[in-house]
């Protein structure tokens, strides 16, 4: 619903999944509604920068590695607007190079596609910096 425009349907969907989460103990599924919970839900960067750490350390500490990827993607996409291209590095590229399956799947090609986005946006801030010019 959200990435269709009506966040306020999605960020009802996600609060009932967050309850059904809480009152049927199914843990599995934590950090992605947490990553959506980022998404739709937060009043603001800061607090959908919170979501997305918790998020990413919940699907590190259960080995899910596709929920890991989404959050990954999103924080990353977080890092990037903010204009810290070597952070979003640091938090993209490890995720993306653990897979060596799934190449095609959707997820992992825009994981790809974001990485590659940012690392040409940090080799032109660094270029810029060691040529003096402060990038726009």
């Amino acid at each position: 619903m959200g990435q269709y425009g009506d966040e306020a349907t999605a960020a009802a969907l996600v609060e009932r999944a967050d309850e059904l989460v809480n009152v049927a103990g199914g843990r599995w599924c934590e950090a992605e509604v947490t990553r959506l919970r980022a998404r739709f839900c937060a009043r603001n960067r800061e607090e959908a920068a919170a979501l997305l750490h918790a998020s990413l350390a919940k699907a590190k500490e259960q080995n899910a590695k596709l929920w890991e990827l989404r959050t990954a993607v999103d924080l990353a996409a977080l890092l990037r607007d903010q204009g810290y291209y070597e952070d979003a590095c640091k938090v993209l590229r490890p995720i993306c190079e653990w897979f060596s399956e799934g190449k095609d799947a959707a997820d992992y090609i825009a994981a790809r596609l974001l990485l590659s986005e940012i690392e040409e946006r940090s080799s032109q801030t660094a270029a810029a910096c060691d040529a003096g010019i402060t990038p726009a």
